[in-house]
């Protein structure tokens, strides 16, 4: 073989290896780009698989938390009812009572009876009206109603039917004003929510500062 001969084989070699090594190089590069891109996607995936298990987790914890709240706040209600339904029956039972002793002391007896001609004023259209009352009403008492019934611009006479136990009854054309003891206490569910109402009023002033 020729001196030019050999030396274009030695270039053709080189070229050859050369060409060869870049072509690896290149393959090498593609591959460990694809590797980096599958780690990347991978990270990205684990990393989205973290926070997705996080906030799995942290919803669970609220969830939980709600539900523990609304459980609280639905024992705290039902004794709340609990409580206030005990107090609303004694309260109730104490009425009749505490009822009668106002009726028994004259100056609330005469209250009573003023506000119920008050009520009669308001709610009866007839103006002649018949009364009857307990025997705690004395005749000096029957005459300050009557004025006052005077001054109501109605006329009050008094009826010799048997008297309530406690309180008074007005009519007038067939409508009447029932202020005696089972009048006031008719309205069951009036009067409980009545007491309740008072009830809530008294545990909220207590509460204030």
């Amino acid at each position: 073989m020729s001196e030019l001969l050999e030396r274009q084989v030695e270039s053709l070699l080189v070229r050859v290896h050369d060409a060869a090594a870049q072509a690896r190089f290149d393959l090498e590069s593609d591959a460990n780009a694809q590797v980096q891109s599958i780690l990347d996607a991978a990270r990205r995936d684990a990393r989205a698989v973290v926070r997705a298990a996080a906030r799995a987790k942290r919803e669970r914890v609220a969830e939980r938390c709600r539900q523990a709240r609304a459980a609280s706040e639905t024992r705290d209600r039902s004794s709340s009812f609990a409580k206030d339904g005990e107090l609303t029956r004694r309260a109730r039972l104490a009425l009749p009572g505490a009822i009668e002793r106002r009726w028994r002391d004259p100056a609330t007896r005469r209250e009573w009876c003023r506000a119920a001609l008050a009520i009669a004023s308001r709610r009866l259209v007839g103006r002649d009206w018949t009364s009857v009352a307990a025997i705690e009403v004395s005749a000096a008492e029957r005459d300050e109603l009557v004025a006052t019934a005077a001054g109501l611009g109605a006329s009050l006479t008094w009826s010799a039917e048997a008297p309530p136990a406690l309180g008074l009854r007005i009519v007038a054309g067939g409508a009447g004003v029932d202020a005696t003891l089972d009048g006031v206490l008719a309205d069951a569910a009036a009067v409980e929510a009545r007491v309740l109402a008072v009830l809530q009023g008294l545990a909220s002033r207590a509460g204030e500062p």
